[in-house]
């Protein structure tokens, strides 16, 4: 069980670390916008500019203050802007896919955790073990889960005798 609620630490790490990344990458349109209007208004930017006012004449007509780089040209702005738009653009769609598919990890092995818990006999605990190498959760040889006697004693709250020499605990581990 310690092997899985590692685990689930990890994962809910990794789901907080990749939570700040789409927030992050949310102000890509904005960064588009940016330019968008450095392109517009090429004519009245001239290099060496460290922030420019520009007029947004989208849905509704605004100025917009626009940081710029002073050693670029208006057109090297711009071009900054659009890579940097893509860069966040593909970061956002790559941080949606693995959170998806994290979440989905994460449904798994609650899952499993829930068949250890209704689990009735140490076959039972060694097919939940077979399942969680199969998936490559855990390794063929994890000390902590190779205390299946002493894992079996927590789930099943009785001694177990008939475990299978493979699976049994060397001493230290216990």
């Amino acid at each position: 069980l310690s092997v899985l609620n590692g685990h689930v630490k990890k994962l809910k790490k990794r789901a907080e670390t990749l939570s700040e990344r789409i927030s992050s990458s949310l102000d890509a349109s904005e960064i588009k916008l940016y330019g968008e209007l450095i392109t517009c208004n090429l004519y009245r930017l001239k290099k060496g500019e460290k922030c420019a006012r520009l007029i947004n004449y989208g849905e509704i007509t605004e100025e917009i203050k626009d940081p710029l780089d002073e050693l670029l040209s208006p057109q090297e702005n711009a071009k900054k802007y659009f890579k940097l738009y893509r860069k966040k653009k593909t970061g956002l769609e790559i941080a949606l896919k693995q959170y998806e598919e994290l979440s989905e990890e994460l449904s798994y092995i609650d899952s499993v955790l829930w068949g250890l818990e209704s689990a009735t006999c140490t076959t039972d605990i060694l097919e939940v073990k077979r399942e969680l190498i199969a998936a490559k959760i855990i390794k063929e040889n994890t000390p902590k889960f190779d205390s299946i006697r002493f894992d079996a004693i927590c789930l099943l709250g009785k001694e177990v005798t008939h475990i299978p020499n493979a699976f049994v605990p060397q001493r230290s581990t216990l």
